[in-house]
């Protein structure tokens, strides 16, 4: 019976979440995001989010998606496109373009990465959280990499704060939960018993103080489950603060260990 209602549990967690899923890609502008997509230097049938989004049967206008990819890719295969996406410190996917525009495209995107990889540059994606991927030239390389790993220092800091911040602020909800929790208790031991009802033999009437018993039952009863229901929304509220919170402080761990490795 246990594992039949985790089962079922798992089941509907899954179709709320794709619930959830399939209502965001109907909002999508497919144009916007196909041409989102041009612009990483990627293709449509790569794209993860559109992946995500036929596997929940969302209504996805492919002809806009179509239409907005090719005017991305316009772009981005521009000497000015090229230079661009090596300003963003990203790799250029000649794949996409023309290939007599390759030599041109390359010499683009190279001049675009060398402006990426100056040292004031480095500070500011490194504390923005921008991976390094390996592309800038090696006569400017060291240079980056010094001031991208004191950005990348701080922006690691600022995160464990954050989640530190976070964390402080879930033990204060937890410790209120906690004590509305043991205040609903309290409610819910104070109701009182039922009034006894007598019984109503075949073809009588129920007198009126029988009628009232009945009522002053039911309101009591709608009390008590009011109450639980209470109680159970505060114990799924501090289970789901001490997961957030465990799952913070692991984040914490991860987030140190790649500081740590940058010394």
């Amino acid at each position: 019976m246990k594992r039949l209602l985790l089962s079922a549990m798992s089941l509907s967690l899954i179709s709320c979440a794709s619930y959830f899923t399939k209502r965001d890609c109907n909002k999508t502008n497919w144009f916007a995001h196909g041409q989102k997509v041009a612009l990483t230097g990627k293709r449509v049938d790569a794209d993860s989010y559109v992946k995500t989004c036929e596997k929940v049967g969302a209504d996805i206008n492919y002809a806009d998606l179509d239409t907005g990819f090719k005017k991305g890719m316009a772009q981005y295969c521009t000497k000015q496109g090229a230079i661009d996406t090596g300003r963003k410190g990203m790799f250029l996917n000649l794949d996409l373009c023309d290939t007599p525009k390759h030599a041109m495209l390359k010499d683009a995107h190279t001049q675009g990465v060398r402006d990426f990889c100056t040292g004031d540059n480095a500070y500011k994606v490194g504390v923005e959280g921008w991976e390094y991927n390996n592309i800038c030239p090696k006569d400017l390389e060291a240079q980056f990499m010094s001031n991208y790993k004191s950005g990348r220092k701080e922006y690691f800091r600022l995160e464990i704060e954050r989640r530190q911040q976070r964390i402080s602020e879930l033990r204060r909800d937890i410790r209120n939960y906690e004590r509305e929790r043991q205040r609903k208790y309290y409610e819910l031991r104070a109701i009182p018993p039922n009034m006894r009802v007598a019984e109503v033999g075949i073809g009588q009437r129920k007198s009126r103080a029988q009628i009232h018993a009945e009522q002053y039952n039911d309101e009591l009863q709608r009390r008590r489950d009011d109450t639980q229901s209470d109680i159970d929304r505060l114990d799924r509220q501090i289970r789901e603060s001490q997961s957030e919170q465990k799952r913070l402080s692991q984040e914490i761990v991860d987030v140190k260990r790649k500081l740590r490795a940058l010394r």
